[in-house]
């Protein structure tokens, strides 16, 4: 299992970025975990899971199994399940949202 903490989000000291804009290939069940705020991000392929933590980020994802948002106004959007018909979603915090989108 792959797992993505998608570089270009996290900054060399640790702490997690802001407005960022970034394509993150997921490749065939990586895992995928976006961290800041303000953030655009579109993961392809398919994933085992995505992790989306901080506020008001903007996620797309291809496929996925799993999904965990936490923090406060975060939008993701998925098309489909990776290996499931439909992933599973735990939110956490705040006015985030999480709907299929085609």
């Amino acid at each position: 299992m792959r797992l993505c903490l998608c570089a270009a989000l996290l900054l060399a000291a640790g702490a997690a970025a802001s407005a960022q804009t970034v394509t993150v290939d997921c490749g065939e069940g990586g895992k995928v975990v976006v961290n800041g705020s303000s953030n655009n991000v579109t993961v392809t392929g398919g994933c085992a899971k995505v992790a989306v933590n901080g506020s008001a980020n903007h996620v797309a994802i291809d496929a996925a199994d799993k999904i965990a948002v936490t923090g406060s106004g975060n939008h993701v959007t998925y098309k489909k399940g990776f290996t499931k018909k439909s992933p599973k979603v735990a939110r956490t915090g705040v006015g985030n949202k999480v709907s299929r989108t085609k």
